[in-house]
């Protein structure tokens, strides 16, 4: 019986020490805490080259003729780290992301530390979707789930604050 109930505890402590010892197969990162703050402020740190800050501008006229200057991300990597490790926006700052064709965009927030709004844009101009206030520092895949061609982040609560709105018409032109 005794040796039984070793092999019992052998058995279990084996099944634990491998379930244990697994690697996770993605990195899930917490909302906004001190743990995801250490793995931003490292993530930032060893990638120097961020925020992106020495990008072309676009200059954003929208129906009331406010205007908005976006950085322009129009390649693979700019758009891969868009606003990353930026750590604040003026109100009337963003970035534009150009895509070359039509589809479903999807962004995430792993990298970036600030709230922002997603403004998702087809190809004549017209906004298409809006994400608003999307949580810094997750994984969440966030999308319209319509074809745009075009991507405007601003900071949290811009795109209400400027009255953004699906079907509204947006002009820019590249400084």
């Amino acid at each position: 019986m005794a040796v039984n109930l070793i092999r019992i505890c052998v058995l279990i402590l084996s099944i634990v020490q491998c379930t244990c010892s697994k690697a996770p197969t993605q990195q899930v990162l917490p909302e906004s805490t001190p743990q995801a703050e250490q793995i931003e402020s490292s993530f930032c740190q060893k990638h120097t080259e961020l925020p992106q800050r020495n990008l072309p501008e676009a200059l954003l006229t929208l129906s009331d003729k406010t205007t908005i200057r976006a950085r322009v991300a129009d390649t693979a990597q700019t758009r891969q780290f868009g606003l990353m490790c930026e750590r604040q926006l003026a109100n009337n700052e963003g970035m534009l992301f150009l895509f070359e064709h039509m589809r479903v965009q999807s962004f995430w927030m792993k990298n970036t530390l600030i709230p922002l709004d997603m403004i998702f844009i087809d190809e004549n101009g017209i906004i298409v979707g809006i994400i608003e206030d999307a949580k810094p520092l997750t994984t969440t895949s966030r999308t319209v789930g319509t074809p745009s061609q075009y991507v405007l982040e601003l900071k949290s609560g811009q795109a209400s604050a400027f009255g953004l709105r699906k079907g509204q018409h947006l002009t820019w032109i590249k400084l």
